[in-house]
């Protein structure tokens, strides 16, 4: 049968672009504990939300945070954006890449 993260993971991704930031903070804080598994559908929604740089740099942050705990397995698309996201204006963004 499904498993617990095969029913949370989307509700989770929906979550993670809820216009409230402290939802879309928690449901990425969420999706680093519970994505690893579900790196295929994970990864695209939490790299659009720590590139988008309209997003709330929090939000930003926590993304970076949960990509680099399910982004094991695809370091070929997870590490670039990584890369690149340390160069980041906001400081929360570029410390969370580092940790």
């Amino acid at each position: 049968g499904a498993g617990h993260g095969d029913i949370v993971v989307p509700v989770l991704i929906n979550a993670l672009k809820d216009i409230d930031d402290e939802v879309s903070i928690r449901a990425a804080e969420a999706l680093s504990k519970v994505g690893a598994g579900h790196g295929d559908i994970v990864i695209p929604p939490l790299i659009e939300a720590l590139e988008d740089e309209y997003e709330d740099e929090y939000v930003r942050g926590s993304a970076a945070k949960a990509l680099g705990k399910v982004g094991a397995g695809h370091g070929d698309i997870v590490v670039p954006v990584l890369i690149n996201a340390l160069k980041d204006s906001y400081d929360k963004v570029r410390w969370s890449v580092a940790e």
